[in-house]
């Protein structure tokens, strides 16, 4: 039996168009009725709605009263409405852990060869994103290739479909980057490595909820995210996307009921030494998930989902548009790719500090200045690789941009 594959049926969309859906749902958040958060880089705020799904759940356990069939219901929709927000088909959809725990699914599965090479999107890639390819690497005898950076720490599109060849079995990389925040040329990557036959693992931990990424336009085989970010959820919970091309390709690390087709035996019996794996998103789970997690991903999703993912990006980036032009017209050195098309719901400024160096701490002396302001505001922000970062969502207004050009002008 195969997952149902809604991903026609379901408009990605919402219908409506009315500005005030954004009032609406920023009402849904209670910590912005007295905080300045604007921090979802680091961590989405959790709705009314899905936190109370969450304790729902965890009354279940207490009093025993969440039964399997109830579950099972919650899953099929979450997968449905993470499906929706790629575009992709539920069956096409894994619940993991986190970011890391599905970019492992992908890499553990590929039938490496001594010899093969893996591209990677630039040594500002978040660690969980370099470590299983590092050790892949040292244990198999792979070359691991870093694209060139531009600028400000742009990707160098060019200079990474360069190094994909007929030896290239992944091309892995965010989008976009835990710093600066800019956004990799995901269709020309894409391409660039269906030419070779290579997997394209993207690690969207900074996007999904927030961004569009439909996978099948942008040619995106895998795609790896938690939830807790700008999919508003919490921590210890993910999804994986691996498209029906390459799910059958790649070998499950784990085998277990979950992920076992056991050919109609019930989930506690044994049928004999001869298995197959799943062919659809089961395939990379291996037991229970985090219901706690799924029920306020489930509804945070649907929350999602009801305005519509380009709503959501356009509202977002253009939060952070008129932030960076503010903080331009200040002085503060903010980061800017050489491709306007890469920016993104992110800002960053400062000095990106080069790679070893401390990543939370700021060096240049007006962006110290600003983290301070902000900290006794205590206005959500983060620092990370060196550099000052901000970040919007649907939940984010005006009032919020000029509120931080305020402090920013109180200090310039």
């Amino acid at each position: 039996m195969t997952l149902i594959d809604d991903r026609l049926d379901t408009p990605r969309e919402s219908t409506s168009h009315d500005g005030a859906d954004f009032a609406t749902f920023r009402a849904r958040f209670p910590l912005l009725r007295d905080r300045l958060y604007v921090n979802v880089g680091a961590r989405g705020l959790i709705s009314e709605a899905a936190h109370a799904a969450g304790a729902r759940v965890l009354d279940g356990h207490h009093h025993f009263i969440l039964g399997k069939p109830e579950r099972e219901v919650m899953r099929a929709s979450a997968r449905t409405e993470f499906a929706r927000l790629i575009g992709a088909g539920a069956d096409e959809i894994s619940i993991t852990q986190n970011v890391s725990h599905g970019v492992n699914w992908v890499a553990n599965g590929i039938d490496w060869r001594a010899g093969d090479n893996i591209v990677l999107g630039g040594e500002l890639e978040h660690p969980n994103n370099v470590f299983i390819w590092l050790s892949l690497a040292r244990r198999l005898g792979l070359d691991v290739r870093f694209a060139p950076l531009l600028g400000a720490g742009e990707i160098d599109t060019a200079g990474l479909t360069a190094l994909i060849d007929a030896r290239t079995r992944a091309v892995a990389l965010a989008s976009p980057t835990l710093a600066p925040g800019f956004r990799a040329d995901l269709a020309a990557i894409g391409a660039a490595a269906r030419a070779h036959d290579a997997l394209l693992m993207v690690d969207a931990v900074q996007a999904a909820g927030v961004l569009d990424l439909d996978v099948k336009t942008l040619g995106i085989d895998a795609l790896a995210t938690s939830t807790s970010k700008g999919l508003l959820g919490v921590m210890g919970l993910g999804f994986l996307y691996v498209s029906r091309d390459w799910s059958p390709r790649l070998e499950p690390m784990f085998a277990a009921i979950a992920n076992v087709d056991q050919d109609g035996s019930t989930d506690d019996s044994f049928n004999g030494t001869r298995f197959a794996f799943h062919i659809d998103g089961r395939r990379f789970e291996a037991g229970n998930t985090n219901w706690c997690g799924l029920a306020v991903a489930r509804v945070a999703l649907t929350e999602l989902n009801a305005l519509g993912i380009s709503r959501i990006q356009a509202h977002a980036v253009g939060l952070a548009d008129r932030l960076r032009d503010g903080l331009d017209a200040l002085g503060f050195p903010v980061l800017h790719p050489t491709d306007p098309a890469a920016r993104s719901h992110l800002v960053t400024l400062g000095a990106l500090a080069p790679t070893g160096a401390a990543s939370h701490t700021l060096d240049e002396p007006a962006t110290q200045r600003f983290a301070e302001a902000l900290k006794a505001h205590e206005v959500g922000h983060s620092i990370r690789r060196g550099v000052l970062r901000f970040g919007f969502h649907a939940y984010n207004n005006e009032d919020d941009v000029a509120r931080l050009l305020e402090i920013a002008r109180s200090i310039a």
